[in-house]
């Protein structure tokens, strides 16, 4: 995904990629396209500049040194793990909020 030179490297798997296409087709099916934009590029600015500070911690896989943190940025949600000393994000899942109509299972 996205890299900085000053911030961390963003991580994340082909499936994470297509379940974030499935989200913005739906997102753009139901009028919410601008939105689900907005909030990704939220997300990928903080992931890059504030991984750590973003979200609130939800455990911590202390011989991986991850960090697993969640974050929501309507109309999405994240789960993801902060590497410290690569400076790495791996995207664990994204999942679109059901209040406005992304839900997809």
């Amino acid at each position: 995904m996205a890299q900085r030179s000053d911030g961390y490297e963003i991580v994340s798997s082909a499936a994470i990629n297509a379940a974030c296409r499935k989200l913005l087709r739906k997102a753009v099916q139901l009028g919410k396209g601008k939105e689900f934009v907005r909030g990704a590029r939220i997300i990928i600015n903080k992931l890059q500049n504030e991984a750590l500070t973003f979200g609130e911690p939800h455990f911590h896989l202390r011989h991986l040194e991850l960090e697993i943190r969640i974050a929501i940025v309507s109309p999405l949600a994240i789960c993801y793990g902060v590497h410290e000393k690569s400076r790495s994000v791996f995207i664990k899942e994204v999942k679109g909020l059901a209040g406005v109509g992304l839900d997809i299972d």
